[in-house]
């Protein structure tokens, strides 16, 4: 009998844990990035692709615009070919004006498997100081507070960063 109860707790205590872990709440919202090309010159523009979409079964309201920088929701990290992440020659922080938040206007209501976009279009100049392979992604942190949106399902501030897929690029 004794057996039967280590037996019991032993087991317990490895498949409970994977149990939990599986079952980790996944984000409604997915960011995705695609690049217009593998490879740029230092004198085109980069054209990058970021779009929100509503993975979720449900109607999803989220801020309406797009905007890159950290006050803005889009948070753009460029690494290099070791990982290291490198700093832009370019900022870019747009900023949503806070006159806009009280508007119904400024919301867009996503539908199951529906998607809201922008396009990051920048010479490569302004992003890359020199020649290599990059590795860009796109953070989402809704500049919004839960508090601003009207009725059913958001995403906001407070359900936290959300990390694109990653793209990479050959700068010439």
């Amino acid at each position: 009998m004794f057996k039967a109860i280590l037996l019991s707790c032993c087991l317990t205590v490895l498949f409970v844990p994977s149990v939990f872990a599986s079952t980790a709440q996944r984000s409604p919202l997915v960011v995705t990035i695609s690049a217009s090309a593998a490879t740029y010159s230092k004198s085109s523009d980069l054209k990058l692709d970021v779009s929100l979409r509503n993975e979720s079964s449900e109607p999803l309201s989220v801020f309406g615009r797009l905007l890159f920088g950290g006050s803005g929701g889009l948070i753009l990290t460029i690494t290099d070919a070791t990982g290291k992440a490198i700093s832009t020659p370019l900022l870019l922080d747009e900023q949503v004006p806070p006159t806009v938040l009280q508007y119904a206007t400024s919301y867009v209501v996503l539908q199951p498997q529906h998607y809201l976009g922008t396009t990051l279009v920048q010479p490569v100049k302004d992003l890359f100081a020199r020649s290599g392979t990059y590795r860009i992604t796109v953070k989402y942190l809704s500049p919004v507070p839960r508090r601003y949106f009207s009725g059913g399902k958001s995403f906001a501030r407070e359900n936290g960063i959300i990390q694109s897929n990653s793209v990479t690029v050959h700068i010439e």
